[in-house]
């Protein structure tokens, strides 16, 4: 779907399937076996869907939107998982720039992390345009404007029980987190893009964390020359 309220405009059009699509991204060693594939780790497969929309005039307020239902019915932090739709939204403002491209992901939103591990995720969000990104911990929607109800000690910054709170950082989009409990939870990130100073777009990630009990022990590495310090920057 596509909205202006500004011009009074709504519509929608039909996303088909894009060829060669349906493939697992389950993050699984080579001779694991998930459920994709008769095995017992939980398997994820990837579909994407495309269409092209033409936009009537230009307006500061465009809102393209999509929901799907329902949300898997094993997730535990929210009240009536399998009741809830799964919704994502990307805004755009082509008033003063007309040509965008909105960021995009590398990385796949299909974390499993061990139980009492520290573990850190980064999108890998990249912009063609060289926009500034700046990123933002929100609530996963079931509607628009309507979040999902997360259960008591859950929220969009504290998404799952953690030994120490979760670190987020806006400027590169990672979080750090070590959890306290085996559990499947959902988080969403939005992907603010400005231009100038000017925010022309955005975008969300909705995705899905599930913590598992492991066998294997995750390497630690020291920061830049055995120091804390992981970031660098070179002119």
């Amino acid at each position: 779907y596509f909205e202006s309220q500004s011009n009074g405009i709504s519509d929608y059009e039909y996303a088909y399937q894009d060829a060669g699509t349906g493939n697992e991204v389950s993050p699984v060693c080579a001779n694991a076996r998930t459920t994709c594939s008769g095995g017992s780790n939980p398997g994820i497969e990837e579909y994407v869907y495309t269409t092209t929309i033409t936009l009537p005039k230009n307006a500061s307020d465009w809102k393209f939107w999509y929901r799907v239902g329902n949300r898997n019915a094993s997730i535990n932090t929210i009240s009536s998982p399998s009741s809830e739709y799964l919704y994502v939204e990307a805004e755009l403002n082509n008033t003063t720039y007309i040509e965008n491209n909105s960021p995009t992901f590398t990385n796949k939103p299909v974390p499993f992390i061990c139980l009492g591990q520290n573990f850190c995720f980064n999108h890998g969000a990249r912009d063609a345009d060289g926009d500034s990104l700046v990123y933002n911990l929100i609530s996963p929607l079931s509607n628009q404007s309507v979040p999902v109800d997360y259960l008591f000690g859950y929220s969009a910054l504290s998404p799952l029980n953690t030994t120490v709170p979760m670190t987020f950082d806006s400027e590169s989009g990672s979080f750090c987190v070590t959890p306290a409990r085996i559990e499947i939870t959902v988080m969403a990130v939005r992907v603010d893009e400005y231009r100038n100073g000017q925010k022309i777009g955005s975008v969300i990630r909705d995705m899905q964390i599930v913590v598992r009990s492991c066998n294997n022990e995750l390497p630690s590495i020291n920061g830049i020359n055995g120091t804390d310090i992981y970031t660098d920057t070179i002119c």
